[in-house]
């Protein structure tokens, strides 16, 4: 049991150094004139972090005893369930945005004259 935690909270770790570091290097390392180089780039920082997270939480973790690693396995998995609903409104977000953009101004439910005879 002792094992199958431990694996747990790695992964979650590193799930989270991976989300974590590549929205960091997206938004502060990697510069806009990168083109398409750019989300390699931030991905490649994304792993970076996300090993370095799980190496620090397996050797954190590993000193624990089963009850201590169950609490903080579920911390672990609120915090990284709580990061995924919150990737997941930012892209309903940004498809929402995009959406909008790409429709013209009258089919988007705005008038911008009013319909000759009336």
């Amino acid at each position: 049991m002792h094992a199958i935690l431990t694996a747990a909270i790695v992964l979650c770790a590193a799930l989270l150094g991976l989300v974590m570091g590549t929205a960091f290097a997206a938004a502060f390392l990697v510069p806009e004139s990168s083109g398409l180089a750019g989300p390699a780039e931030a991905l490649g920082y994304g792993l970076l972090v996300a090993a370095v997270f799980a190496v620090a939480s397996g050797i954190l973790v590993w000193r624990l005893d089963t009850r201590a690693m169950a609490k903080v396995f579920l911390v672990f998995l609120g915090v990284t369930g709580a990061m995924g609903g919150a990737l997941y409104l930012r892209y309903d977000q940004l498809s929402t945005m995009r959406a909008a953009e790409a429709e013209p101004a009258g089919k988007a439910g705005l008038a911008l004259t009013a319909p000759v005879g009336e």
